[in-house]
């Protein structure tokens, strides 16, 4: 026989060797491939799931910051508008105060002069009234 030559064994040989290739695709490899798929699947969704989760995380982050900075902001705002009507409400407490001080201080003084007009008055009449006694008791004597 000639080496170069087919026999039936060989291209027997050939047949059964694609069958059994088409079986085992079909019957083997495939499902494996399949199981693998679902392996890798696994294995990526929860990664998959936790990149997402942490973008969200992120998100949520940015987001509380972004209100914590606005409402400090406005929280600021507030107060410092607050400073200024308790220091402008001040300013006029201040000042009546002031004013009623300023007040009474002049109706003090008022009433001082007038009760130093009286004690003068009077020590003006006694003083004549002593005067007259001393003058009377000199001429006597």
């Amino acid at each position: 026989m000639d080496k170069m030559t087919l026999t039936w064994t060989l291209v027997a040989q050939l047949i059964l060797l694609l069958c059994a290739m088409a079986v085992l695709t079909r019957f083997l490899f495939r499902p494996m491939l399949a199981v693998f798929e679902k392996r890798r699947q696994a294995m990526e969704g929860p990664k998959e799931t936790a990149v997402s989760l942490q973008q969200e995380a992120e998100r949520a982050k940015a987001a509380v910051e972004d209100m914590t900075r606005r409402t400090r902001a406005a929280a600021e705002k507030t107060r410092g508008d607050l400073l200024g009507g308790a220091q402008s409400e001040e300013r006029q407490v201040v000042g009546e105060a002031r004013r009623q001080a300023e007040a009474v201080r002049i109706a003090a003084t008022r009433e001082l002069d007038d009760v130093a007009k009286r004690a003068r008055a009077r020590l003006q009449a006694e003083a004549e009234n002593l005067a007259e006694q001393l003058s009377v008791r000199l001429l006597r004597d």
